[in-house]
């Protein structure tokens, strides 16, 4: 199993893969992305050639079967997919603020032209071209084919994928697609965790009113972030394979902010003690910096709610002439927090270039040191 760290990305078009690119790493990233549209496949690899990650454009239509389908380019290419729009929701539209334009489905989505493509599975394209390492990191934005692309490629998420970053949907924008509920319940079924949604909402609405009358729209689609479960991993019976998987996990897990998570995942590799060797990649070498500066942390925590409140003083918060303080949720404000010196820990994430970490790791350091001394969430009096 390669040590690099492998991303594909299906539905390449404008360049962009679901994991953020981190310059201090990105030479140990493989980069692979696809798109069923020949046209685009030029500007994907330009916008990405200045990155010092290996790249491969795949042209591949890669869907839930193997076969030939009828693919839309549609007016706006960015909504090209193997679905047509829903008639039900075609009028639907959202306000576009960065560019101000108001986006509206029936619009966007009207095809300009058809391709007949051939469409092959991830788990059958990986099988016939051995020269593709499988995908640590699988993102897909396909509009509307994520859950059939996923199911083209169980084997390679039970085998070797550790993140999924899907782009999930709560209305039926593409005829017959599934949302987001059917697409977590298949990605459980095949070890992986719920983590979070990764960017913002897309709002349609579906009704247009003139500019004075409008609110918020439907939250329609956005980014979700699934990881593999830890305990998953650990019944991989390769050791080497497990020791990889593991450090590999735990990086891309504190990418995301998921700091207990990936010392977890280093918790768990560190006792293959026989697989550690040295680093060969900067990610590897991070990571066993970060724990070993995790375990000079003293072990204090917050405390719990029992230990704040008895059973009776826990129930008095709901009496009727019982009132209730909140105070200082956060401990400390940002402006606060900035004057505050980096521990060694977020030094060493500053010098990762993983800065977003670092702050959110120096606030909640500071939050909770607030809770230990006279900062409570809670005050009844």
């Amino acid at each position: 199993m390669s040590e690099k760290i492998c991303s594909h990305h299906i539905g390449g078009r404008g360049g962009n893969r679901s994991f953020p690119i981190l310059n201090s790493f990105e030479s140990d990233f493989v980069n692979i992305l696809y798109d069923a549209d020949n046209s685009c496949l030029e500007q994907i690899a330009n916008l990405n050639k200045y990155n010092t990650s290996e790249l491969r454009v795949i042209p591949a239509c890669v869907g839930g079967k193997n076969g030939h389908a009828k693919f839309n380019i549609n007016y706006d290419p960015s909504t090209s997919s193997l679905r047509a729009i829903n008639p039900k929701t075609a009028s639907w539209y959202f306000y576009f603020r960065k560019y101000q334009y108001d986006y509206i489905s029936k619009e966007t989505c009207q095809p300009v032209k058809k391709l007949r493509v051939k469409v092959i599975t991830l788990d059958t394209l990986l099988k016939d071209d051995h020269t593709l390492v499988p995908p640590d990191i699988l993102s897909i934005d396909t509009q509307g084919t994520e859950y059939e692309i996923l199911e083209g490629g169980v084997e390679t998420l039970k085998e070797d994928t550790l993140a999924v970053i899907a782009e999930v949907w709560f209305h039926e924008i593409y005829k017959g697609q599934k949302l987001f509920g059917d697409v977590s319940a298949l990605l459980h079924t095949h070890g992986f965790v719920f983590v979070k949604f990764t960017k913002d909402f897309f709002d349609f609405s579906p009704y247009r009113y003139p500019i004075g009358l409008r609110g918020d729209g439907l939250q329609s689609s956005t980014d979700a972030l699934f990881l593999k479960g830890i305990d998953v991993v650990k019944r991989v019976r390769d050791l080497s394979k497990r020791f990889i998987m593991l450090e590999k996990l735990a990086f891309i897990a504190l990418t995301f902010n998921q700091f207990e998570f990936a010392l977890e995942c280093m918790r768990e590799s560190s006792k293959l003690k026989a697989k550690k060797g040295v680093p060969q990649y900067v990610y590897q070498d991070f990571l066993r910096k970060f724990f070993d500066l995790s375990k000079r942390v003293p072990k204090k925590y917050p405390p719990t709610f029992m230990e704040k409140f008895t059973s009776s003083e826990s129930s008095a918060r709901f009496h009727k002439d019982t009132k209730i303080k909140h105070v200082g949720l956060h401990g400390y404000g940002l402006d606060v927090v900035n004057t505050i010196p980096d521990s060694d820990i977020e030094k060493l994430f500053r010098k990762f270039n993983l800065s977003s970490q670092a702050d959110l790791l120096k606030l909640r350091r500071c939050q909770g040191m607030s809770a230990l001394g006279s900062g409570h969430g809670v005050i009844i009096k």
